[in-house]
């Protein structure tokens, strides 16, 4: 009977693994969207989950084969049906119920990642061994300098422990940078850049910096890089869930709403011009990232689209935000953020959201505008 079950558990893995090769070459060949499977955001460790595979069915046969129906309390036997839609995993040990009213998946099969989707203890499993580094760019002009601190001291505390991250903080006074205490393998690069008089303009140069930092820099030092404001703080940890080929964060002032009430570009003249047949969801233009190629090329393409709307004199609604949704639209994101990670003090937080990882702080914007 046991070298039976062997042998079901060995022609499983066999059938499992040979599905999952299958699928990814239809998945690569033939969606019209660039999709990284939940959990496989690095192509590189397919290998180490299908090994995880195997072994977690192991463990479930031998546990049959000692007589033990279910788990033992505060240990959960996973499946690949666990893998794709986050069913039963919780970031606190026993099964969980996911976020009722929270959406879990894209109409393209994109993940959106929320409390209660996700194993952490698993994914440090396996991003851990690859050593990666992460990269952050803020942007800390004038009065935004006040920030760099709480933004820093936050970061420290909650932004993917244990792992290699640089802090790229681009402003116009490098002197007004703190000397705040980072742990191991975590870097700070203070970047000088011009100051403008009006804040609207140092919004629409950030793509162009951003772009020309990657060419220049960050495509040798960081693998993936994430793309913040200053003036927000981490509240809760935020890890390798976030990681992807290309990441946006919905905004948390639509994520309820009907499209026909996203704030898009609606002039036709426009290059972020969205019409009212398109569209997703609304993303915050305060959190994006990916792989360091992916934003640059993300990056590259919302500066064109600017220059070509400032050439015909004109400036999108919300900047930079509509030029970045309109890239949304045609280049879907790989893994979408709930507002989790892109949340806002002045809104109470509610009962949707379990936990709020990174939000702006309450200020007077037209005193730092000013």
């Amino acid at each position: 009977m046991h070298r039976r079950r062997l042998a079901l558990g060995l022609g499983f893995c066999l059938l499992a693994g040979t599905s999952l090769s299958v699928l990814w070459v239809y998945l690569e060949n033939w969606l019209p969207v660039s999709y990284v499977p939940y959990y496989l955001p690095c192509p590189e460790i397919l290998p180490m989950m299908m090994a995880l595979s195997c072994l977690c069915h192991q463990q479930h046969e031998a546990a049959l084969q000692e007589g033990e129906a279910t788990p033992a309390r505060g240990h959960s036997t996973l499946s690949p049906s666990c893998w794709s839609t986050g069913e039963g995993l919780s970031a606190h040990g026993p099964p969980a119920a996911r976020p009722t009213q929270l959406l879990t998946l894209t109409p393209w099969l994109a993940p959106i990642v929320s409390e209660g989707t996700f194993n952490p203890e698993l994914l440090q499993h396996i991003y851990q061994p690859l050593n990666l580094t992460i990269g952050v760019t803020v942007f800390a002009v004038g009065k935004y300098t006040h920030f760099i601190q709480s933004f820093l001291e936050s970061a420290e505390e909650f932004f993917m422990r244990g792992y290699r991250v640089h802090y790229y903080i681009f402003t116009d006074n490098p002197a007004a940078v703190p000397g705040v205490p980072l742990g191991p393998h975590r870097l700070l690069s203070s970047i000088p850049i011009q100051g403008h008089s009006h804040w609207e303009e140092t919004s629409m140069r950030r793509m162009e910096t951003i772009s020309q930092h990657i060419a220049k820099r960050a495509h040798r030092e960081v693998d993936y890089l994430f793309c913040l404001d200053v003036d927000m703080v981490f509240r809760n940890p935020w890890g390798p869930e976030t990681l992807g080929d290309l990441v946006a964060a919905i905004h948390p002032s639509y994520y309820a709403v009907p499209r026909q009430q996203f704030p898009y570009e609606r002039r036709r003249v426009s290059t972020a011009f969205v019409a009212d047949s398109e569209g997703d969801f609304y993303y915050g233009g305060a959190v994006f990232g990916g792989q360091v190629a992916r934003v640059y090329e993300f990056t590259r393409g919302c500066h064109m689209a600017i220059l070509a709307d400032k050439a015909n004199g004109i400036m999108a609604a919300w900047r930079e935000e509509s030029h970045l949704n309109r890239h949304f639209i045609s280049n879907k994101p790989s893994k979408v953020l709930s507002p989790e990670y892109l949340w806002d003090d002045r809104k109470p937080q509610p009962p949707s959201l379990k936990l709020i990882r990174f939000s702006t702080l309450d200020k007077d914007i037209s005193c730092l505008r000013s």
